[in-house]
């Protein structure tokens, strides 16, 4: 994959955006300011990923984060503190097919949410699991954890939304 694939998404960049699988990402964060992430299945080396999924049509990015968390972690006590300013879009290794039509890559609207439950809320092992393991990590490590190719995108949205978490204060 070329240096260039991954990158912030504007208004004037010239991408066809029916190739990119709209969705959401969402950068949970808990009351010590660590970040979810979760482990993968089927994954043969331990790289991490945030919460993601599919926005469903007539939905909005904060409904289907919110929708995202309670069918991955099991839970959607959250409290959704920002949206990212910006789309941002990647392109997968491979081609990826859903609901018969084949996707390039994904096109992410990107938010930041306040965990309000407890680690005994987060139940990965749902109806459709995607995690097998998962951790609270500091912020800072967050980059270097996950696969190559979410890393320019983890990149974009840590330098966002990592300013707005070093102030938060839930009061």
């Amino acid at each position: 994959m070329k240096e260039n694939d991954i990158f912030q998404y504007g208004i004037d960049h010239n991408i066809d955006t029916s190739c990119y699988r709209p969705s959401v990402g969402i950068l949970l964060f808990n009351c010590n300011k660590k970040v979810f992430m979760g482990e993968r299945i089927g994954t043969n080396n331990r790289t991490l990923q945030m919460p993601q999924g599919g926005i469903d049509e007539g939905e909005t990015a904060e409904e289907a984060a919110k929708r995202e968390l309670h069918e991955e972690i099991g839970t959607n006590k959250v409290e959704i503190i920002y949206k990212s300013s910006e789309l941002y879009h990647y392109k997968f290794p491979n081609p990826i097919q859903y609901d018969k039509i084949c996707y390039i890559g994904q096109i992410q609207q990107w938010i930041l949410a306040y965990f309000l439950g407890t680690n005994d809320d987060i139940n990965i092992h749902c109806a459709n699991p995607e995690f097998s393991k998962w951790y609270w990590i500091k912020i800072g490590r967050v980059i270097n954890s996950t696969i190559g190719f979410r890393k320019k995108i983890y990149s974009a949205v840590v330098a966002e939304f990592e300013p707005i978490l070093k102030y938060y204060d839930k009061q």
